[in-house]
């Protein structure tokens, strides 16, 4: 895989969105744009991939997914510097345990506005960008495309969860406007897809104590594999479905999960 394009990755500060745009660098792609609300672990993230690539021309803009306007900059600042956008991932969320018998209606506020509600501002605002732009074609490509973009879910989307339900419930949305913006902006050569990462060592499982390793024990004996996922393994399938060889692929779900949600179905 190649990409000569440009790379925007919103939630780049740390965890999945982190090794996303450093997984970028490392395959040669050139011109990276990192986006997030945590400036400190941002400039952490363009260090890295620094130090990976010196050719990586990696620019880092405070990014509120919540905000229309902020996005809008975002994806025009972007622009603007790199003069298109090729290849997008969303990975911003936020995980806020609740339980079903009482519900924070503010929470569940907080958490739509920041998974949901974002996804939508984001994907609009790059494929308003990416429709005004040429279609090109990496010296890879088995067909030209003019752009894709990936949003990160999370397993959670397909089954429910008693402590994360405001959680599971919020995803399945995500899914419907991936799906249905992709047979939307098909006939564009714009592609859309979806991962579904399974339990990922990341620091949205918490600080380890007796009580999270007896979670984690738990989680685990749910995984088909025996183990939890790197946020290197999800980047390794978004680079994937944004590079042209899955120039078929578009409306799609894929799960990273380890074989968690067939074996929980048995």
């Amino acid at each position: 895989m190649s990409f000569p394009g440009v790379a925007v990755v919103i939630g780049s500060a740390s965890g999945i969105g982190r090794a996303t745009a450093i997984r970028y660098a490392s395959r040669g792609c050139t011109r990276i744009v990192l986006g997030d609300s945590h400036p400190v672990a941002l400039a952490e993230t363009k260090s890295l991939i620094q130090n990976v690539s010196r050719d990586a021309d990696v620019m880092s803009l405070s990014c509120d997914v919540s905000s229309e306007a902020s996005v809008d900059s975002f994806v025009g600042q972007a622009a603007a510097t790199f003069g298109r956008i090729d290849y997008a991932c969303n990975v911003a969320a936020v995980l806020i345990p609740s339980s079903s018998l009482q519900p924070s209606v503010a929470d569940f506020d907080k958490l739509f506005a920041a998974t949901t509600r974002s996804t939508q501002i984001c994907q609009q605002a790059q494929l308003n960008q990416m429709a005004r732009q040429e279609p090109f074609r990496a010296d890879d490509d088995l067909y030209p495309q003019r752009d894709s973009i990936v949003n990160i879910l999370s397993v959670c989307g397909l089954r429910g969860s008693d402590d994360l339900h405001q959680y599971c419930a919020a995803k399945p949305l995500i899914t419907d406007l991936t799906q249905s913006d992709a047979l939307k902006v098909a006939k564009y050569y714009i592609r859309i897809n979806a991962i579904y990462p399974g339990v990922i060592i990341t620091a949205s499982l918490g600080e380890p104590d007796d009580d999270h390793e007896s979670v984690m024990d738990d989680l685990v004996s749910k995984i088909a594999v025996g183990r939890m996922g790197l946020p290197e393994e999800v980047a390794e399938a978004a680079l994937f479905l944004t590079s042209g060889k899955a120039s078929l692929i578009t409306a799609a779900t894929l799960a990273v999960d380890g074989g968690m949600q067939e074996l929980r179905s048995k």
